[in-house]
């Protein structure tokens, strides 16, 4: 199955992510998450999120008003899309609107409280985590990016706008 990481603010619902790993754990993925897989290994925390996601397949993306206000957590997501990995963002707290402004269009599944939480996750595993990943189409003459790559979107957005 699909190796996942999860994005996540601690301060918006820690013990809601520790219940999803356990859950994903459970039902056989191997997911990276922080609290049980960052090692100390005298390097950067940005360079062991790096690591990590280039590792993964997937990154669950879990939406709530600290997370979107996270560097940290905008850092991840970021780098999963420069990367090709696939971002499935699942709502926690607040409403769609909190969404970033890049997945408009990207089905996000509702996990908040008012949403029996066994649906919830019944949609993610089976409609999105069990799921082959499609092959992407082959680049030609395009190099990857450079390790000590830094998306700089809100550069780039300043830059569109003169």
């Amino acid at each position: 199955m699909a190796d996942i990481f999860i994005s996540y603010a601690r301060d918006d619902d820690e013990p809601f992510v520790k219940g999803l790993y356990n859950d994903l754990t459970e039902a056989g993925f191997d997911v990276w998450w922080d609290r049980e897989a960052m090692e100390s290994r005298g390097r950067t925390f940005l360079q062991e999120i790096r690591d990590a996601i280039a590792a993964v397949d997937r990154l669950i993306l879990v939406v709530g008003p600290k997370a979107v206000e996270s560097d940290y957590v905008r850092y991840e997501w970021e780098f999963a899309l420069a990367t090709c990995k696939v971002v499935i963002p699942i709502l926690r707290l607040g409403d769609y609107d909190l969404l970033p402004s890049v997945f408009p269009k990207v089905h996000c599944i509702d996990f908040r409280k008012s949403r029996p939480y066994a649906a919830a996750l019944g949609e993610l595993v089976d409609r999105n985590l069990k799921k082959p990943l499609p092959d992407l189409a082959p680049l030609h003459g395009v190099n990857a990016l450079p390790p000590h790559f830094l998306p700089r979107p809100d550069a780039i957005d300043s830059l569109k706008r003169t």
